[in-house]
């Protein structure tokens, strides 16, 4: 047969059989380049974590917003600004403003209006903050706020609610989160299921309940400034309250219909179109009902690609919008494998900035940094099986074909809490499965080239006979830059 091309960019895609498909792409995302090049598809590595400062030891995450270019965090039961200062030299301080405290534990929704930012713990409490004076308002107290509530958003000047455990929304009075009529009350009455979440697109307001979605559209009217669009209802709700999340369009989220079992859904315009894999639909049926409802998204845009993250309890699934293609996002605790670490980010300072489910860091993703947080980043890639008619086949060589000449003189990554000389000459392993992917033989590691080394080739050679059907995993964990162009091999 000659050289033979190997796919590996197929993403994500782990069937209930293994020996059917495990394709997994874990901190490393496919590539579709737009003009021809040496390969229709090929593999880059997924941004490395800087931390710029920790909050908390022990608090995490709970939700993060952005108003006239200034990063606020919730962390643990405290609200924080995150400031940034230069000094003559151009170098970069970070330091946090307490503004607060935020009652619950869970994650938090957050809006703002441009002077003041709204947040709510869902079932819990609501809160203004005027941006300009930093004073914080609990919403409770406020004449006519019809709480407690479990989301917020902003639309035309207005502040928008949704009342817990009911089919009710409601809203601020214009450019006023302080102030709020009794006769602004919406029933969402399209349905008889209670209101979920809701979001903002384009010019609508959709009220996304348990099974159905019902669209407004604001009116020049006071009370109720928003009327429901006559035909604007749709058939799926919301089964993950966080997982209702802005595209680089419309609005995606974790639903089903009625009697369905729960998908990630695309909001097209005139309904949802599914954009999970039959695969990651079987992923969400071994989950419970709590653990789907738990599943949080992020997003985040990067050099023309807009990425959406989904959290689930052992992995981070993860959209890439502009190839339509899945992958997975992963961090290492000491010796153990966890859902990726980020709760969430928010753009500012001219960066993406993270926290952390963890613990109470506060971050950037770095797309020249390759370590998380100083630790391995560990990238692996899981081919589909290959066979022949489920005939052998003899393997002279298997060549990986990478940017070579990578490797970073001085570099460390700290390993089971110590910082460690890496590797000069970066390491990627091979190990071979037989079984469809249950297990694997040894790894054998070879050299991407010290820094400069272009012409380094990365080739495992004879490999003797496949299997009638063999599944290859390559693994890299050093600190150094990640492209997977294609793979070949020499088939006989």
């Amino acid at each position: 047969m000659g050289n033979t091309t190997l796919p590996i960019a197929n993403g994500f895609y782990v069937s209930d059989s293994l020996p059917i498909s495990g394709q997994r792409a874990i901190n490393c995302y496919p590539n579709i380049p737009q003009s021809d090049t040496v390969t229709d598809a090929n593999i880059f590595g997924t941004p490395g974590l800087n931390q710029l400062l920790t909050v908390s030891g022990i608090d995490s995450g709970r939700g993060r917003w952005e108003v006239a270019g200034i990063p606020f965090f919730v962390i643990g039961n405290k609200l924080y600004r995150l400031n940034r200062s230069i000094d003559g030299f151009g170098v970069e301080t970070f330091t946090t403003d307490d503004l607060g405290t935020i009652l619950g534990s869970g994650p938090v929704k957050m809006s703002d209006n441009g002077a003041e930012l709204a947040i709510v713990a869902p079932g819990t409490e609501a809160y203004i903050l005027n941006v300009s004076t930093d004073t914080l308002t609990v919403l409770s107290g406020v004449a006519n706020f019809n709480g407690p509530v479990d989301s917020v958003v902003y639309m035309n000047g207005f502040f928008i609610f949704n009342k817990t455990d009911s089919d009710v929304f409601f809203n601020s009075n214009l450019d006023d989160g302080l102030t709020y009529n009794a006769l602004d009350r919406t029933t969402v009455d399209a349905d008889p299921d209670n209101i979920v979440g809701q979001i903002v697109s384009g010019s609508r307001l959709y009220e996304v309940g348990s099974q159905t979605t019902q669209a407004y559209r604001p009116i020049a009217r006071d009370p109720e400034p928003f009327q429901n669009i006559n035909g604007a209802t749709y058939d799926k709700g919301l089964d993950a309250p966080f997982s209702l999340i802005k595209d680089s369009s419309t609005f995606v989220m974790v639903g089903s219909g009625e009697r369905e079992s729960p998908a990630i859904w695309k909001f097209t315009g005139n309904g949802y179109g599914k954009i999970s894999t039959t695969a990651i639909d079987n992923l969400l049926a071994k989950l419970t009902d709590t653990e789907v409802s738990a599943i949080t998204a992020w997003s985040y845009s990067e050099a023309g690609a807009f990425f959406i993250g989904f959290q689930f309890p052992d992995t981070c699934l993860v959209y890439d919008e502009a190839n339509k293609r899945w992958h997975e996002r992963q961090s290492r605790q000491g010796s153990d494998t966890t859902t990726y670490r980020v709760a969430g980010m928010v753009e500012a300072y001219g960066r993406v900035l993270v926290d952390d489910i963890i613990d109470g860091r506060i971050g950037e993703l770095g797309r020249e940094v390759y370590k998380e947080y100083g630790g391995p980043l560990v990238r692996t890639i899981i081919t589909k099986p290959f066979d022949k008619l489920g005939q052998r086949v003899s393997i002279g060589e298997i060549e990986a074909v990478m940017e070579t000449g990578v490797g970073v003189t001085g570099e460390t990554v700290i390993i089971g809490g110590v910082e460690t000389p890496a590797n000069v000459d970066p390491q990627m392993r091979l190990s071979r499965s037989t079984n469809g992917g249950q297990t694997y033989g040894p790894e054998i590691a070879r050299g991407l080239g010290r820094s400069g080394d272009y012409d380094r080739r990365v080739i495992w050679r004879r490999q003797g006979d496949f299997s009638r059907s063999e599944v290859l995993k390559f693994e890299y964990s050093e600190p150094a830059k990640f492209v997977f162009i294609k793979l070949e091999a020499d088939v006989d």
